[in-house]
């Protein structure tokens, strides 16, 4: 959650209350139990820094909907995806295709 703090990101309103991120990281290491936490920090900073490199600060997502966002009916885990990128060393950027 710090990571998507304002001092962090430079920009404010990409946190989401503590008990909304325990119940989807709670749903999510259901779902995907191959991902442990180390794993989803180095994620979030691959998510982080590919956007700050690339200048689209202001499209990053809440901490939330990072985890999942419910799209057509139906959760959807960007940090998943990160995940997979993060555990392929980061350097392929598959991603970003996907993204």
């Amino acid at each position: 959650m710090s990571l998507f703090s304002s001092k962090n990101l430079g920009i404010s309103g990409k946190r989401t209350p503590h008990i909304t991120v325990v119940k989807k990281l709670i749903k999510f290491f259901e779902d995907y139990p191959m991902y442990n936490m180390d794993t989803i920090i180095r994620a979030t900073k691959l998510y982080i820094e590919d956007h700050k490199k690339n200048g689209t600060m202001q499209y990053i997502r809440e901490c939330g909907y990072f985890i999942y966002k419910k799209i057509d009916g139906i959760d959807q885990s960007d940090l998943a995806k990160w995940c997979q990128e993060a555990q392929d060393g980061g350097q392929s950027y598959t991603s970003r295709t996907i993204l």
